[in-house]
């Protein structure tokens, strides 16, 4: 059985970068009949926060995105402390003594001399007495994860063969000084507990993974497979961030995009598949292929984003227009009609709301020329109105005032709408009551 993981840090809102690697983890699961587990990594206790937990758990929940099981490795500190011995006692794990600005004098040094900032593992060679005078100085022991001198590979699903010498890294720190584990270790760990057989996530962690390989080995034995995505970026080619917000899930969703829209345009972007309005969360765990994705970061574009959930919600049924106008309180007997008409000129369908308001509500009305407004109040036709009325009543005003073009419809726009552009003025004038047209031509608060 095919068991996947997303495992964010709770240290800011998921952001478009993140929704991605979830997704790729979520409908690779969900094809092959599989479990996806949703893991806290909030080891850094400082800056992960309940807010963001919460926030992530209600983001899966507004994406329709079913959990196998929620994990936090808060939780876990017993298993972390049990493993770190049994590593300690195999020699897999070394005590370290350097200061933070003796190992940045070290770094500084292989710089000058044009080498790799690699660690030379001093600490290693110490004897006990050495370590106990460092101790007696008052230094606390950080841990480092003794890495094999090999070369480790693997068939990478996106990327394919990779191969990495470990003698070309430094032996990673997996505990601080105050005694807290780091995620490169907290995270194999986990992974070995909950039985995880596939990670997909970002290029960004293609080094991490020869060393966290080594690490299962050491472990477990075995190692599960990888894939690595390409990244998301911002349009003018930086890095997304949860901690600067960047195209946030939750504001995403709170401008009212569609849940299926941005889980369209995150699985889709930088693939050989391009986003497709039409596509269910089921047709995108039918359609799911690791193959598609290319090597090339992927830039995203809140634009392309609105266009694509302006495409995305004309596909909305009918029973769907009806219970969300419903739930918000603006159904009326010819709101389906209504929604024909200006569905076109919706961003998000709460759009929709604007134009009702429109239509039936009550706005703030732009008075270009009193008197030309005057002479379409005396034009208007007789109703019933029906899709030629309007046209009648342009006719009429253009006989008493001589206006052609622009000069005749946009002072109608301004006064009807209150705005320079939007649905076309014949298809919302048939729904448009008489009283509230004369209201607003006369300059009235309608």
């Amino acid at each position: 059985m095919v068991i996947v993981r997303f495992a964010p840090s709770p240290t800011g809102y998921l952001h478009l970068g993140n929704l991605r690697t979830a997704l790729l983890n979520w409908l690779c699961a969900r094809q092959q009949k599989g479990k996806f587990y949703l893991r806290f990594d909030d080891t850094d206790m400082q800056r992960s926060k309940k807010i963001f937990v919460d926030q992530i758990i209600r983001d899966f929940e507004m994406l329709n995105l079913t959990l196998d099981g929620i994990y936090k490795q808060s939780c876990r500190q017993d298993r972390y402390e049990k493993t770190f011995n049994e590593l300690l006692e195999k020699k897999c794990i070394y005590s370290c003594y350097e200061t933070v600005e003796e190992l940045e004098i070290k770094r500084k040094k292989l710089h000058l001399k044009g080498l790799p900032p690699i660690y030379d593992r001093a600490s290693l060679h110490l004897s006990q007495e050495e370590k106990n005078a460092y101790e007696n100085q008052g230094r606390k022991p950080y841990y480092r994860f003794l890495l094999h001198s090999n070369d480790v590979q693997w068939d990478d699903g996106i990327r394919g063969l990779q191969k990495i010498s470990l003698k070309t890294l430094s032996d990673p720190v997996i505990r601080r000084e105050d005694g807290s584990f780091l995620y490169t270790f907290t995270s194999v760990v986990d992974d070995v507990d909950l039985g995880i057989t596939h990670i997909i996530r970002g290029e960004d962690h293609v080094t991490n993974t020869a060393v966290q390989i080594d690490m299962f080995h050491r472990i477990k034995g075995v190692a599960p497979h990888f894939s690595h995505h390409n990244l998301l970026v911002s349009s003018t080619g930086e890095g997304l961030s949860k901690r600067l917000s960047s195209l946030s899930i939750k504001e995403l969703l709170e401008n009212n995009f569609e849940p299926d829209t941005l889980s369209n345009y995150v699985t889709y972007i930088g693939s050989a598949h391009a986003p497709d309005p039409k596509l269910t969360l089921s047709d995108m765990v039918d359609n799911f292929s690791l193959s598609r994705y290319s090597r090339s970061s992927a830039h995203t574009n809140i634009e392309n984003i609105r266009s694509l959930n302006a495409q995305k919600i004309q596909f909305l049924s009918d029973d769907e227009v009806v219970l969300r106008l419903k739930q918000n309180g603006y159904f009326s007997e010819d709101a389906l009609a209504i929604w024909q008409v200006v569905k076109g000129n919706c961003i998000v369908f709460n759009d929709m709301f604007d134009m009702l308001n429109i239509i039936k509500g009550t706005i703030e009305t732009v008075i270009d020329d009193s008197d030309y407004c005057q002479k379409a109040i005396q034009a208007l036709p007789e109703q019933p109105w029906d899709t030629k009325s309007f046209k009648q009543w342009t006719h009429n005003i253009s006989s008493l005032t001589g206006y052609k073009g622009k000069a005749l419809f946009m002072p109608l726009r301004l006064a009807l709408t209150g705005k320079e552009s939007g649905p076309e003025l014949s298809s919302i004038f048939p729904f448009m009551d008489k009283a509230i047209i004369i209201e607003r031509l006369s300059g009235k608060k309608n």
